[in-house]
């Protein structure tokens, strides 16, 4: 299994904007962040709610976003590879990239799109996905469906 991993990390270590694929399904972390081999990706451009973190339901009873949010990036993602394009790293030591699959031309812009995810535009200064945010939130999808904290006031208000 090594010697699969390996060619895996030394491509996304020094190859940045390269294509980098897994040879293997992904493994979903949370709503916003893979794991291809042994290499933490956390999608570009996106924030989604944390495991722990809960929301209200349109019908204003709490769920738990975090794990719906998860659900949905496996749905998306639905045991195929996945393969990444890198675009630096945050200071967690995950490898920030745009990720694919054979279907789904960019995974956080899905995530986005079905209301699982926000544009993070702490970081993402070109406001990437905020036309389809706003189109998330008009149709009332995911979170969208009921009211929630930004994941990022989230992890504020929670220590993280």
């Amino acid at each position: 299994m090594k010697q699969r991993i390996f060619p895996l990390i030394l491509t996304l270590a020094l190859s940045g904007p390269a294509i980098a694929a897994a040879s293997e399904p992904a493994r979903v972390i949370d709503g916003d962040t893979l794991e291809l081999g042994q290499v933490h990706i956390r999608l570009a451009s996106i924030d989604a709610p944390e495991m722990r973190q809960g929301c209200i339901d349109s019908s204003g009873a709490d769920y738990a976003c975090g794990w719906s949010a998860k659900t949905a990036l496996e749905t998306i993602i639905n045991g195929g590879p996945v393969t990444c394009r890198g675009v630096g790293w945050d200071i967690y030591g995950r490898q920030i990239a745009v990720c694919r699959t054979k279907l789904v031309p960019d995974l956080g812009a899905e995530m986005v799109r079905r209301g699982w995810a926000v544009d993070y535009r702490k970081y993402d200064k070109k406001c990437t996905y905020c036309d389809i945010e706003a189109e998330a939130r008009a149709a009332g999808k995911g979170m969208w469906n009921g009211k929630f904290t930004m994941p990022w006031q989230w992890r504020g208000d929670h220590g993280k």
